[in-house]
């Protein structure tokens, strides 16, 4: 009995003894058999665990077949406040280790099972070590989503795709609110791409100078303070339907396709082997005009106001004139081609001008739809800047503020239109 107490004794020393050591050394069991086998008597648990702010480094055999680990529900490298277990599994030597939810009735090697999984912050998801893939799934609806927060999204919540050294180049971007910068990191609009210095391109609802509907594209520098040239190149550059209006945003809103210019000056600086048309203004009406490099303006539409207000009644129903200026002679040459037909007309006794009826329009009902049109455009982009100076207001990053900056600061509210007068050349022949 007193050799028992002794050895009792002498064990609860010696493992008070061994607590003291190991709890500020390692301890290093060996020569055991190849499957060692260790259980406690105390619990149903054997636990193993590292330092309390170390590392548990566990070694397996790079032997084929199923080595799995398991961390019951709890553990908190996986669930800080409890939940279903997972385990590791790895299928063979320098396999991938996959992670899955324990008790997945369909469990195998490289699947991942259901459940959520907490991983580190910033992990890396590879499919291949040589051509990393992501795909979202094997069905032909199967989806990919990229969500850059499961927060509320504001300013900075951006999606970035990076290539080159390590990332080192920015490829694109996707803001908070949508925009898409392509080389560019603050995109001015819904789609932004930068080619190199001064070389942009962006396409947004038309939301400026040309209301509240349509879809603008610009080219600009870098400041956005000025545009620069755009190319268009193809065999064929086909515009299918609609109106297109250059210096103007208000081309013809019905028929067509019609091409409208808006009105301007004699063009200057006209390059070798060029000729073209433009449009200016003639006593109060805008007027089609056609240029060339040996400094001609001819008026295209035959009604120069001030010469056919000039004209008398008599035989000119519907007087055309034939007016044009050259640069270089300093003359300018009008014809009263109504006039010069009906002087034919009497000497030849023969007939060459035909006048017919058509349905006449009202002009002051035209003017009045052109006013209306005008304050409409005009509340529209007093809406804009009104808008624009509140999120101005309301942005915290500098750069994306300089960016609404920018935006407002290019919108020209323009006046209101005026009513113009018929010219007296038709006004008189109306009269009753």
């Amino acid at each position: 009995m007193i050799r028992r107490k002794r050895s009792s004794l002498f064990c609860s020393m010696i493992a008070l003894y061994l607590s003291a050591v190991l709890q500020a050394s390692a301890l290093e069991l060996r020569g055991f058999p190849s499957s060692p086998v260790f259980v406690t008597t105390q619990s149903t648990q054997f636990k193993i665990a590292g330092n309390t702010s170390g590392i548990l480094t566990l070694v397996v055999p790079a032997v084929a077949g199923v080595h799995t680990l398991t961390f019951p529900a709890g553990t908190t490298d996986f669930s800080a406040t409890g939940g279903p277990s997972f385990v590791l599994r790895q299928s063979s030597a320098g396999a991938a280790i996959t992670i899955s939810q324990l008790a997945a009735s369909d469990l195998t090697n490289g699947t991942s099972g259901s459940g959520a999984v907490a991983l580190v912050t910033s992990p890396t998801f590879l499919t291949s070590t040589i051509t990393p893939l992501i795909i979202g799934g094997a069905a032909t609806t199967s989806t990919l989503t990229l969500r850059s927060t499961s927060g509320v999204g504001t300013t900075g919540a951006d999606i970035l795709f990076q290539v080159g050294n390590n990332g080192a180049t920015e490829a694109m971007r996707i803001l908070n609110n949508a925009r898409i910068g392509i080389g560019v990191p603050v995109p001015l609009a819904r789609f932004h791409i930068n080619d190199g210095t001064n070389r942009n391109i962006r396409i947004w609802s038309d939301e400026n100078n040309e209301g509240t509907t349509g879809i603008n594209i610009q080219a600009f520098n870098d400041a956005a303070s000025a545009t620069v040239p755009v190319v268009l190149s193809g065999s064929l550059i086909a515009l299918t339907q609609g109106n297109v209006g250059i210096g103007t945003i208000t081309p013809p809103t019905g028929g067509g396709p019609a091409l409208a210019f808006g009105q301007g000056a004699n063009p200057t600086g006209i390059g070798a082997n060029t000729a073209g048309i433009f449009v200016k203004d003639v006593a109060g009406t805008a007027e089609l005009f056609g240029f060339d490099e040996a400094g001609n303006f001819p008026q295209l539409t035959p009604h120069p106001n001030e010469f056919l207000n000039t004209l008398p009644l008599k035989d000119r129903a519907y007087p055309w004139a034939y007016s044009a200026e050259n640069a270089y002679l300093g003359k300018k040459i009008q014809v009263d081609m109504a006039g010069l037909v009906a002087a034919v007309e009497r000497l030849s006794s023969e007939k060459f001008m035909y006048v017919s009826d058509i349905t006449k329009q009202d002009w002051a009902t035209n003017q009045a739809v052109l006013v209306e049109r005008q304050k409409q455009k005009i509340a529209e982009l007093t809406a804009r800047v009104s808008l624009l100076i509140e999120q101005i207001a309301a942005e915290q990053d500098g750069e994306k503020k300089n960016s609404l900056m920018r935006e407002k600061e290019k919108i020209i509210i323009p006046p209101p239109y005026r009513a113009k007068s018929l010219p007296p050349w038709m006004a008189n022949r109306l009269l009753p």
